[in-house]
């Protein structure tokens, strides 16, 4: 900024903001007028997140909204003179600890100790707070360490629930043994141990003294170990049987039931479960459910009905295991002919119509999908609720700032006790301003005034768009990023998957290696924290997958191949290949609980935002009618970007 002079003295706010000293701040060019510094647009629009009266009284002014925007583009760039003028415009200081916040952490800009203790004192409760702390404790002078309070935090309480499990919407897993993976499901063993606590419980007949409670976990550890037969073995030991009672004993033969199960020990598992419902049905509901699979898959139509139909009539139990057990008896009851007891049956899976099995039996039954998307209207009143809470004011400004991010933050720190404007004010501003992650927490735990979910929060339409465009069809994009990151672009599991599309390094580097215009910064673990950046990764590899021959546009074998990988899915087709042209039974049996709950859970989220977009759903019907679900995109791509993206897939799959 050539030929401009600036002087500018920092001097605290009594208030607790910033405030630059009035008659120490000299912005202008050598003819005299007042410098535009660069980068700013006048055109600039400032969102007003609603216009009512109220609402205006909570919200920044355009005009702050605007200053605003620039000083965190400007500190962004690391121009502090041009953020220095627009803060000295301000009106409305409130987020000027987030200003700050930005300035201090940046690393162009080394804060000294007496700026970052200033900070904690004002703004200890703002996010990132224990980055500034543990700053300022290494900029700290000798011995000033333990005098430097640590970070106030926020109040400790979130906003947190599941509606998806409350209210029939949460995929949780079907009841079943330890996975041949060695990992158990936490979800799946929490629902049924829920389910269980609310049956009855048959009583002893092993034993009348008191159990080992320890004994279980044997079972437990040799099925992890992948040695059913062992499992099996040791439980037949009359010493290890007495130590059991009724329950026990029906539920350790039920799992390792369906350990066999997923061998492929078919017959025997049948054996095992049955012998199991047939004893201790009513707390033991996975033998049903191993034993329905069972009969079904040695063509026992009427044992499997008698098993699925048990299950479906259990009583209390997760909306997605009673959507399948409700499926799966109509079908073998429609096997049979008794096609009465089967609509029976689909009625009351239909009950469920956010799961996988419920959207099923809506459509067999002629349903035409339709949910409900409505969202409360954002209003001053909304606003105002929210303002009341810690940080709402602050949250309500970032987001008119443009800080997407740090306002999401902050509302994932906002608990309203109960307060239903409140609750409503957190789902309107989630879908108002386009924060998905916020919209699915949210949308968990706040249901509408009539007790229904807000399907909108659950199922939100996220802003980010894939670097290049998309050429995967948005409601697939959106499925796969929801089951996997809960839109959460920051999140890394601990093998090392990355960003909205939980990537995985080795991933990375296959599309980067396929793809000229993927550098290898693209690839790295910073590059996939960038959600543009992931999520064009994330679609060359899905488009790689559906390209394939051994995919063929398969939705099923598509979502299978992305959480277990092509391989995997190839060797599991081999091994399944009793099953026949059978695609629900060929999920059902595939060996990984997790695998199995990912196809399912990620289809049903297609299927779903399909229906938000307005698209047909030819893959449910498919599905519904006992086929395999295809891929037909229905999103409009540039021409160039379509061929661009199958040339790729096509290079990559002659290469494998």
């Amino acid at each position: 900024m050539a030929g401009v002079a600036l002087a500018l003295c920092a001097a605290p706010d009594p208030t607790g903001g910033y405030r630059p000293a009035q008659a120490g701040l000299v912005i202008h060019a050598p003819d005299g007028r007042p410098v535009v510094p660069p980068g700013f647009d006048r055109a600039e629009q400032t969102l007003l997140l609603a216009t009512d009266a109220d609402a205006r009284a909570i919200q920044l002014t355009e005009e702050d909204a605007r200053h605003y925007r620039r000083i965190f583009a400007l500190q962004e760039r690391g121009e502090w003179e041009g953020a220095d003028w627009e803060i000295r415009l301000l009106r409305d200081r409130r987020l000027m600890g987030h200003v700050l916040r930005q300035r201090y952490l940046h690393p162009d800009r080394k804060a000294s100790y007496d700026e970052l203790a200033g900070w904690l004192q004002r703004y200890g409760d703002l996010p990132d707070a224990e980055r500034i702390h543990a700053l300022a404790q290494r900029r700290a002078p000798a011995g000033q360490q333990r005098a430097l309070k640590p970070p106030r935090g926020g109040d400790g309480e979130r906003l947190t629930g599941s509606l998806e499990r409350l209210g029939g919407l949460r995929p949780e897993p079907l009841p079943e043994a330890v996975s041949d993976d060695d990992t158990p499901d936490p979800d799946k063993s929490a629902e049924v141990a829920e389910d269980k606590a609310k049956l009855t419980v048959a009583p002893r007949s092993r034993t009348a003294g008191r159990t080992d409670r320890a004994a279980p976990s044997r079972v437990t550890d040799l099925l992890r170990a992948g040695k059913p037969g062992a499992a099996l073995a040791l439980l037949n030991q009359d010493e290890f049987g007495r130590s059991l009672d009724s329950v026990q004993y029906d539920r350790a033969r039920a799992r390792i039931a369906a350990a066999l199960y997923y061998s492929g020990d078919v017959t025997q598992a049948l054996s095992l479960a049955s012998a199991s419902a047939a004893r201790s049905g009513p707390s033991v509901i996975e033998a049903h459910w191993i034993a329905g699979l069972a009969a079904w898959r040695l063509k026992q139509y009427d044992r499997a009905a008698r098993h699925f139909t048990n299950l479906a009539e259990a009583g209390p139990q997760s909306p997605w295991l009673a959507s399948a057990a409700g499926f799966w008896a109509a079908r073998a009851h429609s096997r049979r002919g008794r096609e009465e007891q089967a609509r029976s049956h689909l009625a009351a899976a239909a009950r469920y119509p956010h799961t996988f099995y419920g959207l099923l039996a809506h459509r067999k039954l002629g349903g035409s999908g339709d949910l409900n998307w409505r969202t409360p209207e954002l209003t001053g009143e909304h606003l105002k609720a929210l303002s009341a809470l810690p940080g709402g004011t602050r949250a309500i400004a970032l987001i008119q700032a443009g800080q997407r991010e740090a306002a999401e933050i902050e509302l994932r720190r906002i608990h309203p006790r109960g307060d239903a404007l409140a609750e409503q004010a957190l789902v309107a501003l989630a879908d108002r301003a386009e924060l998905p992650g916020l919209a699915l927490q949210v949308g968990n735990a706040v249901a509408g005034p009539d007790g229904a979910p807000y399907t909108a929060a659950l199922y939100p339409v996220p802003h980010w768009k894939p670097r290049d465009g998309f050429a995967v069809d948005r409601a697939l994009v959106f499925a796969v990023m929801r089951q996997e990151s809960r839109f959460d672009p920051k999140l890394v599991s601990s093998a090392g998957a990355t960003g909205l599309m939980q990537i995985m390094p080795a991933t990375a580097q296959h599309v980067q290696e396929r793809n000229a215009d993927i550098g290898q910064a693209d690839a790295a673990r910073t590059g996939l924290f960038d959600p543009s950046t992931n999520m064009e990764l994330g679609q060359r590899y899905m488009a790689e997958l559906l390209n394939s021959q051994d995919i063929g546009n398969n939705l099923f074998l598509l979502a299978a191949a992305y959480n277990a990988g092509p391989g995997t899915l190839a060797r599991w087709r081999r091994e399944l290949s009793d099953i026949g042209d059978d695609p629900l039974l060929f999920i059902e049996s595939l060996p990984y609980a997790e695998t199995r709950n990912y196809v399912e859970k990620v289809v049903a989220n297609f299927w779903i935002y399909r229906l938000r977009l307005g698209q047909e759903i030819e893959s449910l019907d498919a599905v519904a009618a006992g086929g395999w679900p295809v891929y037909m995109p229905v999103d409009v791509f540039p021409a160039a970007r379509s061929t661009q993206v199958a040339q790729h897939a096509e290079s990559a799959d002659a290469e494998n």
